[in-house]
């Protein structure tokens, strides 16, 4: 990216000193361009199954736009995949931070939760007596801090089908009622 940066001023530098307008105009389609570019390596390496490819691409593109929110959560969510649930906490979170009138990231904070608290939920299986009600309260509880992530992604967007979805799943999950009825109300509305 900076040798494309040195490039242009190269070739263009005197055009960006006589019509400053334009090169700026110039410039930004370029930076356009090029984000365009990166997004779609970092999708395709993604549909691959190529993670650490992506995220190769995805650690360039944050470097040449560290306030694109996008980025992170995307990286966060690759990370979440690949079962580090500490590092893709560490994007989602930042994403979060640059942007937080964006549903799709607060349910990702909140299925990051979620998923870890499932992940502890099936290991504790095979436990009985103390280890299970340890296990379990562990479990629970993290089921319990993913809600508040849910609820603020449907208030965003209120036809946040999976959010709802989750949202239900845990009232039903955690056995309280009252939240359940009021979140399948409004899952059935979006079902139909």
């Amino acid at each position: 990216m900076l040798q494309l940066k040195k490039t242009v001023h190269a070739v263009y530098g005197p055009v960006i000193e006589e019509f400053p307008l334009f090169a700026i105009t110039f410039l930004l389609a370029i930076l356009d361009v090029l984000r365009v570019i990166h997004g779609g390596i970092i999708n395709h390496y993604i549909k691959i199954g190529q993670p650490q490819k992506a995220i190769e691409y995805l650690d360039l593109a944050i470097k040449d736009n560290p306030t694109d929110a996008q980025l992170y959560n995307v990286y966060g969510t690759i990370l979440e995949e690949e079962k580090d649930f500490d590092g893709a906490m560490k994007y989602i979170d930042k994403a979060l931070e640059l942007d937080s009138n964006k549903s799709e990231f607060w349910n990702n904070k909140g299925r990051l939760i979620y998923n870890k608290a499932f992940m502890l939920e099936q290991e504790s299986f095979d436990l009985t007596g103390k280890e299970l009600a340890l296990k379990e309260k562990e479990f629970v509880d993290l089921y319990q801090q993913s809600i508040p992530y849910f609820q603020k992604a449907i208030e965003l967007n209120p036809d946040d089908y999976e959010s709802l979805k989750t949202l239900k799943s845990l009232y039903y999950r955690l056995y309280s009622q009252f939240h359940l009825n009021q979140y399948q109300e409004l899952y059935n509305q979006l079902s139909n």
